[in-house]
C-alpha cells in the first residue's frame, strides 16, 4: 500500500469519525442549551416550507360570501391557515373538505381556516360552493386576485400558515390532508407556543 493510499483511508475514516459524531450530538452541538420547539412534520406535512425568520404578512383584504369586504389583520392573535384555491383546479377541491375537518378538529377561538377562492366569476364559485355542502368551512374570495398577488401565491392550491402575530410561519405548495395526523400535531405545536 503507497503512502498516498494510506494518507486517503486516514482521511477518509476522520471524515467518518466527525459525521458520526455530529450526527450523534445533533444540531445543537451538544451544549445542553435548550432548542426553540419547531414543528416536525410528517406525512404531507413534509411538504410544507418553514420561514426563518419569519415575514410580517402583507396588509391585505378579501371579501365574504356577500361581497363584504374583511382586512387580514382582523385576526391577529389567532393563529390562520389561508387556503388559495378555484373551482378549476382538482387538487384544490379534492384537499377542501380535509380542510373543513381541520377547522372542526380544531375548534379554538385562536384558530381561523380562511378557504380563499380566485374564481373570477363568483357567482359561479358560490353556486358550485353551495352544491359541495362543507358545511365547517366558510366561503371567502378574492375576486380581484390583489390577496393571491400579495402573498405570491402562483400555484394552487398555496395554503399559508400565520402566527398571532401576523407572521408568515410556512407554506405548502401542492394539495394536503389537512386533518391528517401529522397536520393536526404541527398546528397544535404551533398553537401550543406563545405568540
Amino acid at each position: 500500500m503507497t503512502e498516498n493510499t494510506q494518507r486517503s483511508l486516514i482521511i477518509a475514516a476522520l471524515v467518518l469519525v466527525a459525521v458520526a459524531v455530529l450526527y450523534v450530538i445533533g444540531p445543537g452541538g451538544g451544549n445542553g442549551a435548550p432548542q426553540q420547539a419547531s414543528p416536525s412534520p410528517g406525512g404531507d406535512m413534509v411538504k410544507f416550507v418553514a420561514n426563518d425568520p419569519r415575514p410580517t404578512v402583507p396588509d391585505v383584504s378579501f371579501q365574504d360570501a356577500n361581497g363584504q369586504k374583511i382586512d387580514l389583520k382582523a385576526y391577529r392573535d389567532k393563529v390562520v391557515l389561508i387556503n388559495f384555491w378555484a373551482t378549476w383546479c382538482a387538487p384544490c377541491v379534492k384537499e377542501l373538505p380535509s380542510l373543513a375537518r381541520l377547522d372542526n378538529a380544531i375548534d379554538r377561538d385562536d384558530f381561523a381556516v380562511l378557504a380563499v377562492n380566485l374564481d373570477r366569476n363568483q357567482v359561479k364559485a358560490k353556486e358550485w360552493f353551495a352544491v359541495q355542502k362543507i358545511p365547517e368551512l366558510t366561503f371567502y374570495a378574492d375576486p380581484s386576485l390583489k390577496m393571491q398577488q400579495a402573498f405570491e401565491a402562483n400555484a394552487l392550491p398555496t395554503t399559508v400558515l400565520i402566527d398571532r402575530a401576523g407572521r408568515e410561519i410556512g407554506r405548502l405548495l401542492g394539495e394536503a390532508e389537512w386533518d391528517a395526523r401529522d397536520a393536526r400535531e404541527m398546528i397544535g405545536e404551533l398553537l401550543a407556543q406563545t405568540p
